[in-house]
């Protein structure tokens, strides 16, 4: 597979086909979520408005989900 790094064609991928050649990519996957069309225009004018885009959007949103969810079970245990 050919990929486009720092301006260049480069092959990514071990003659193997068993991943990258680089030791600090990640593979990339699809999400399908089932939205309606106004949350997802919703995000996507969130994420315009602060400049990111959808996927870093994303991955905030689940870091604070995580960090949420972490506290309330820390709230419940505690009480």
């Amino acid at each position: 597979m050919l990929e486009i790094r720092n301006g260049r064609m480069e092959d990514c991928w071990l003659p193997s086909g068993r991943g990258s050649m680089t030791e600090d990519s990640v593979k990339l996957s699809n999400l399908n979520l089932k939205i309606t069309e106004g949350e997802r225009w919703a995000f996507k004018e969130l994420c315009v408005r602060h400049r990111l885009s959808q996927v870093d959007g994303f991955r905030l949103a689940a870091r604070l989900l995580e960090d949420h969810l972490e506290k309330k079970t820390k709230s419940s245990e505690g009480a």
